[in-house]
C-alpha cells in the first residue's frame, strides 16, 4: 500500500511565510515506513523591545530589518517488530539571514543595542529511536549534531558573533536518553539530557573571559503511584545526580530539587 499526502499553504499577515510538507508512506505488511520532506521561507518580524527599548543595557534600534529564514528537512521513519520500535533519522539546513542580536557597546558598564549582525546557517542530524522490548518497558533516545556557523558578519571582529564563529550557545552534539516502566499502578521514569561544548561568554565579567561552556549531563525520574482510580500519587526529582553546572554563564540552576505531589480527578 503506497500513501502519499501532500500540502503547501500560504499565510499572509504583515509577512509572507510559506510552507509545504509532502510526504511518502509505503507499507509491506511486516513494517511501515514513512520519507518526508519539508521547507519554510519566511521573515520574522521584529518584537517591539528589539526596536523601541530604552534602556541602556539592550537598548532598542528602530532601523532593525526582520530577520529572514530557510530551512529544509528530509527525514525517514522506519517501524519494526510488529510496531513495537522505532527509528528516525533526519537531515536539516537551515539559513538565517539579517539575523538580530544584542551587542555590547561598553563593557564597562554592560551597555548593549539590538543589531542585524549578519547570515548564520545551521545544518545536521537529528536520530531518535523508541522501543518497547517488553510489555511494561518502553526506552528512547535521541541525538542531535548541528554544524552551526556565523558565515557572514557586520561585527567580524566580535568576540561572540565574528565571522566563522560558532553559533552562540548551540551545542554541536546533544542527546537524550529514558526509559518508563509500568507495572500495576506504579508508573516509573528516568530521563537524561546530555549537552556538549559549546560557544559562551562572560561579556567581559572576569578576566580573562570566558568563551566556551563545557556542556553539561543532567538525569530526572519520575514516580507515579494510582492510589484510587481519582487519586495519584507524585515524586519528581530533578537533577538527580546533584550536578553544579551554568547555562548560560551566570545563571546558576537548582541543584538537586525533590517534588512530592497528588493529582486528583472527578
Amino acid at each position: 500500500m503506497i500513501v502519499i499526502p501532500a500540502q503547501a499553504g500560504i499565510h499572509l499577515d504583515l509577512l509572507v511565510e510559506i510552507k509545504m510538507d509532502p510526504g511518502l508512506r509505503w507499507d509491506d505488511g511486516k513494517k511501515l515506513s514513512d520519507a518526508r520532506l519539508s521547507g519554510r521561507v519566511g521573515p520574522r518580524e521584529v518584537v517591539e523591545v528589539q526596536s523601541f527599548s530604552v534602556s541602556p543595557f539592550f537598548l532598542g534600534n528602530p532601523d532593525l530589518k526582520p530577520e529572514r529564514s530557510r530551512s529544509a528537512e528530509v527525514g525517514l521513519e522506519q517501524r519494526f517488530a510488529a510496531d513495537r520500535a522505532k527509528v528516525e533519522l533526519t537531515y536539516f539546513n537551515n539559513r538565517f539571514s539579517d539575523v538580530i542580536q544584542l551587542i555590547t557597546t561598553n563593557p564597562a558598564t554592560f551597555e548593549a543595542k539590538y543589531f542585524n549582525t549578519g547570515v548564520t546557517r545551521g545544518r545536521g542530524i537529528e536520530l531518535t529511536a523508541e522501543a518497547a522490548p517488553i510489555r511494561f518497558l518502553r526506552a528512547r533516545a535521541g541525538y542531535t549534531m548541528l554544524d552551526g556557523k556565523v558565515v557572514e558578519s557586520a561585527v567580524p571582529g566580535d568576540t561572540v558573533f565574528g565571522l566563522g564563529h560558532e553559533l552562540f550557545r548551540r551545542p554541536r552534539h546533544s542527546g537524550t536518553v529514558g526509559a518508563t516502566v509500568t507495572w500495576q499502578r506504579i508508573t516509573g521514569d528516568v530521563s537524561g539530557t546530555f549537552v556538549g561544548k559549546f560557544v559562551d561568554s562572560d561579556f567581559g565579567l572576569f578576566s580573562p573571559s570566558f568563551s566556551e561552556n563545557p556542556g553539561h549531563s543532567l538525569w530526572d525520574a519520575r514516580v507515579s503511584v494510582a492510589v484510587t482510580r481519582q487519586l495519584t500519587a507524585l515524586l519528581t526529582i530533578e537533577n538527580l545526580t546533584n550536578r553544579d553546572y551554568s547555562e548560560p554563564f551566570g545563571y546558576q540552576p537548582l541543584l538537586r530539587t525533590v517534588r512530592v505531589g497528588a493529582r486528583v480527578g472527578f
